[in-house]
């Protein structure tokens, strides 16, 4: 929405850095052209997409890192699956799963932000002393880790069912 808003006022009212959007171009054409020589160097086995590059460009380091994590979990759980006898069930109770996932952080988030504007408080849920935020980030990779591979493992017994 901020890049949207700065786009919209920038031309509106003539003060649009052009050579930045040139520039931008610039790369978004090497990146394309670096995706379809990449492409046809591996046979179709690598690429380099360039909406994922311009969200690498544009987003923070703390919501795309997390963008590749999902990534690699969804390849991973591809890669273990793609033998299988149910790999087509498999693969689309994985995009369930992890579109479920999605779903539910927004409204957890949705939920949190009604909570900090009706209480004030822009750490309603806080639950660590300020000095402890390295063993707290451990724990949490770690839980994190044990609920990906549990629910992954989950979706893929489910699917051999079927």
């Amino acid at each position: 929405a901020t890049l949207i808003s700065a786009l919209a006022r920038g031309v509106i009212g003539g003060d649009l850095r052009w050579d930045l959007i040139g520039l931008g171009a610039c790369i978004g054409a090497v990146i394309i052209l670096l995706d379809i020589a990449l492409n046809k160097a591996t046979k179709g086995k690598m690429k380099l997409p360039p909406l994922a590059v311009g969200i690498g460009f544009y987003l923070p380091a703390a919501v795309t890192t997390m963008l590749v994590i999902g990534a690699i979990c969804g390849w991973l759980y591809d890669r273990a699956i793609k033998s299988t006898r149910f790999a087509d069930v498999g693969r689309r109770m994985g995009v369930l799963l992890a579109s479920g996932l999605i779903v539910g952080e927004s409204l957890f988030l949705v939920m949190t932000a009604g909570v900090i504007v009706s209480t004030g408080n822009d750490a309603p849920f806080a639950m660590i002393a300020e000095g402890s935020a390295w063993p707290a980030m451990i724990v949490g990779i770690a839980v994190f880790a044990a609920l990906a591979f549990g629910l992954y493992s989950w979706t893929r017994n489910r699917s051999a069912r079927v």
